[in-house]
């Protein structure tokens, strides 16, 4: 798996949930979703993936953001929610993505029960 992440799916199976730990990158990003993708992660019965950030560190430049919306709209099915859970300045980075990726549902949470809400009943 790619720099340690961790998979695991909660509330019945609806949600996979992503754990990152350290320092992410796109590089990294990209790489697990194309683990998420190429290992099938993704059921028929979840509705959205937790990216859960609390353990990690951002360092993101500018010039690789196309590389990440590529992955997203290569990699994740346009029907998934994602909800990036960050609990620091970072959460300025899935906000500016959520605009440029419009055919995604892209929500930033600071709290895992916000995400779940979001996912499950909106």
């Amino acid at each position: 798996m790619p720099h340690k992440d961790k998979y695991y799916s909660i509330e019945n199976g609806q949600i996979l949930v992503h754990v990152f730990k350290g320092e992410i990158d796109y590089n990294n990003i990209v790489e697990s979703y194309q683990y998420i993708h190429e290992n099938q992660l993704l059921k028929p019965e979840h509705k959205g993936i937790i990216s859960h950030c609390l353990d990690a560190k951002f360092n993101l430049s500018k010039e690789h953001k196309q590389l990440f919306i590529n992955c997203i709209e290569t990699n994740i099915p346009r029907h998934i929610k994602m909800a990036p859970l960050i609990d620091s300045t970072d959460i300025i980075y899935p906000m500016m993505h959520a605009a440029v990726i419009p055919n995604h549902m892209l929500k930033p949470f600071s709290t895992i029960e916000g995400a779940i809400d979001w996912i499950i009943n909106q």
